[in-house]
């Protein structure tokens, strides 16, 4: 379809359309749907999370994070004061430390953080 063709049909819907009347059906439908969906969307939710603080602490996740800024952003911060009109990405690579834990680190709280955002809009999306 063209750009013509698509502004006639969306004028088209815009001036014939009417709103469909609820009468109570959304309500019903979320009368029905099974309590075990919800219990089951919290234990999942209580499980991620308490895996994600177990490996953070089993890994001494702070010490690691620590590092990795102390190392890491530190020296980009003093490169970028030192060559602020010079600054090339090849000069920083070299000077970051990523082990094998920061890098697992980071991934778990990535992991972490968009699971929660999920279970966040699950829940926005249940009680909108």
């Amino acid at each position: 379809m063209t750009e013509k063709d698509d502004r006639l049909v969306n004028r088209f819907f815009a001036e014939h359309s009417e709103p469909v009347p609820d009468k109570g059906f959304s309500k019903k439908v979320m009368q029905n749907v099974p309590d075990s969906a919800w219990y089951l969307n919290r234990i999942w939710g209580t499980l991620c999370i308490l895996t994600g603080i177990t490996v953070f602490v089993k890994m001494k996740g702070w010490e690691i994070l620590g590092a990795a800024f102390q190392s890491s952003f530190l020296h980009i911060y003093n490169m970028f004061m030192e060559k602020l009109s010079h600054v090339r990405l090849l000069d920083i690579l070299p000077h970051l430390t990523l082990t094998g834990h920061t890098l697992l680190m980071f991934l778990a709280g990535g992991i972490t953080v968009i699971l929660v955002l999920f279970y966040n809009v699950i829940m926005d999306e249940k009680e909108g």
